[in-house]
């Protein structure tokens, strides 16, 4: 069977009316999140065209106390993702509770240099819980409880996204030929903001 390689938008898992309602309105560049944050490392699947296979994604709590989530960057190399964690997990005024990465997933291999360089990576996602979120992001995307701020590689991402059947649920499929990375990405970093430890002081702008 070979992948479908048309980048056409299908929006097959978000409705592209759910998509749009779901964008963040006036949200600024800075201070729309109210910390800590969750953050998730992505990559593309091995072999893939992909000029920028790496994908750093973020979720946390809007001002007006929804879910929002947004694309970080998007990375030629591990070694611009390592580095952009670094500086961003040693920054006090913008605190974030999770590194999240997916032992399934390409991105794997980042979990060794993110633990030696210091930073404390989450792997506790598994295909289940994985699976869970995905049900989840979905159903508060069309409900409004999650939103997102305009992103060119996020917005592609979801609208040529294909769900897989796992067990009685449903995963997004990395393997299509599509590149749906920054959407497993925010998938990820939902959950691990809703997973995130209990905040011990007052919360920054992110």
């Amino acid at each position: 069977i070979f992948p479908e390689t048309d980048e056409a938008p299908r929006w097959l898992v978000v409705s592209q009316h759910a998509w749009t309602k779901a964008r963040a309105k006036d949200a600024p560049e800075t201070g729309w999140l109210v910390g800590p944050v969750a953050i998730a490392v992505e990559r593309a699947e091995i072999g893939s065209p992909s000029p920028l296979p790496w994908t750093v994604t973020v979720a946390g709590t809007t001002l007006d106390d929804l879910t929002g989530i947004d694309v970080l960057g998007r990375f030629e190399d591990d070694r611009k993702v390592l580095e952009l964690l670094s500086n961003l997990t040693q920054d006090d005024t913008k605190p974030v509770s999770n590194v999240v990465i997916d032992l399934a997933s390409p991105a794997a291999s980042l979990v060794g240099p993110l633990r030696a360089a210091g930073i404390d990576v989450n792997t506790d996602i598994t295909a289940r819980r994985l699976a869970a979120a995905t049900t989840r992001i979905i159903d508060e995307l069309h409900d409004g409880r999650t939103v997102h701020r305009q992103n060119d590689h996020l917005d592609l991402a979801v609208s040529v996204a294909k769900l897989r059947k796992f067990g009685e649920s449903k995963v997004i499929d990395r393997w299509t030929g599509h590149d749906s990375t920054p959407f497993i990405g925010c998938d990820l970093a939902v959950w691990g903001h809703q997973n995130q430890p209990e905040a011990t002081e007052e919360p920054d702008l992110w």
